[in-house]
């Protein structure tokens, strides 16, 4: 897994956005840097099939069973697409955040 890590000034508060991708089955999300109270987005392919997810593609993967289960550890919201981010079906792309007025 890779990600770049930002850091954003928007007037006096501090928003940190986190661009992943994962090949299949290499999610180490323990890699990531921890969700702040300050403003956290996690944004990227994820390769996370899981329906809970939204991923429509009927199989559920170790990363989408993994990811799911950070989002509910770190209480993240998680933004629905609306529909498949892949070429041949399913989601694997994620918003994910916290710290964030829903």
């Amino acid at each position: 897994m890779t990600f770049q890590l930002f850091e954003v000034l928007p007037g006096n508060g501090v928003l940190q956005l986190c661009n992943v991708y994962s090949a299949p089955a290499r999610l180490t999300l323990e890699a990531l840097p921890s969700p702040t109270v300050r403003g956290m987005v996690y944004m990227g392919d994820f390769n996370a099939r899981h329906s809970d997810l939204g991923d429509g593609s009927g199989s559920i993967n170790r990363n989408g069973v993994r990811l799911l289960s950070y989002i509910h550890k770190h209480h993240l919201t998680h933004w629905d697409t609306g529909g498949a981010t892949h070429c041949r079906g399913g989601t694997l792309d994620y918003i994910l955040s916290s710290g964030l007025i829903a």
